[in-house]
């Protein structure tokens, strides 16, 4: 639920909201979806080839995705899923501050007046 507020939340900086916001978040629901399906499709041949290895309790998923997947594709795996968290993690930032700014603005924080402010910037004058 958090992911389709701020989703909609942050779809207010896009051009054309009403029109674009929807049809995005149903494609990032249908890639997850197949993304999803592909995994449970796969999972069989994906399995731990050796379920009592020492490595998979020192390096954990890092191992285990390299080791079913093999060493360049599990990289780029890896990478990829770094890349993932990371956006999400900004999506979750982002959602945040712009809430403390709405909470600033209507005036339901200590120090309100000086979060609700936006300063432009001397080269935006």
């Amino acid at each position: 639920m958090y992911g389709f507020d701020t989703a909609g939340s942050l779809a207010e900086e896009t051009l054309d909201p009403r029109k674009n916001a929807p049809p995005g978040i149903l494609r990032a629901l249908i890639a997850a979806g197949v993304a999803g399906f592909l995994v449970i499709l796969f999972g069989e041949r994906w399995r731990t080839p050796d379920i009592h290895a020492k490595e998979l309790g020192t390096s954990g998923l890092p191992y285990l995705v390299k080791a079913t997947l093999g060493g360049p594709i599990g990289n780029v795996f890896l990478i990829d899923s770094l890349i993932a968290i990371t956006v999400c993690s900004l999506a979750v930032h982002a959602g945040g501050i712009r809430m403390i700014f709405t909470m600033g603005r209507d005036g339901r924080l200590p120090f309100a007046s000086a979060i609700a402010k936006v300063h432009a910037s001397p080269r935006l004058r």
